[in-house]
């Protein structure tokens, strides 16, 4: 098991021991500059990751304390969905002064790293089918072709509907 936190001190050579990285089902959603750098060398270097989680990689976590646990901020920069206007001072981080929030408006979207990212919150009108990318045909990932030989390629639809 190795955590943001090992990831954030160790980066990408950590990751590197790994055939597969994988992340938490839930929300993996606060990262910092230094997990997210290491998480795109392991992938430039032919690392294999898979993003179980959903509103993932979607706000600035902010430095690390160096302390014991490793204790974060996240700043409440402008929200993700407008429920709140931000007060002043909850832009920035409490350990390093440094200005947080969406990693979006830092340059830096989700989808850039899994390919997805965080939609809408509340009531959502209508989903959509997903389309087979390119990486489908990747030799690594034949193991999710089986039993869809002839559907699983780049632009055939997966499923008739969204959840």
């Amino acid at each position: 098991m190795i955590t943001d936190h090992d990831v954030h001190a160790e980066g990408a050579e950590l990751l590197s021991k790994l055939r597969c990285s994988c992340s938490p089902a839930s929300t993996p959603e606060y990262h910092t500059t230094e997990t997210l750098d290491a998480l795109g060398a392991y992938l430039e270097n032919g690392g294999r990751f898979i993003y179980l989680g959903g509103n993932g990689f979607l706000l600035e976590g902010g430095a690390a304390c160096e302390r014991p646990l490793g204790l974060r901020t996240a700043a409440r920069l402008r929200a993700a969905i407008r429920l709140w206007a931000t007060q002043p001072g909850e832009s920035y981080h409490a350990f390093d002064g440094s200005y947080g929030g969406l990693w979006r408006r830092l340059g830096r979207p989700p989808q850039m790293l899994a390919g997805g990212r965080f939609q809408h919150a509340g009531r959502i009108q209508g989903f959509s089918p997903t389309p087979f990318l390119d990486g489908i045909l990747d030799p690594r990932v034949a193991f999710m072709r089986e039993g869809m030989e002839g559907n699983a390629k780049p632009g055939s639809i997966l499923g008739e509907r969204g959840a």
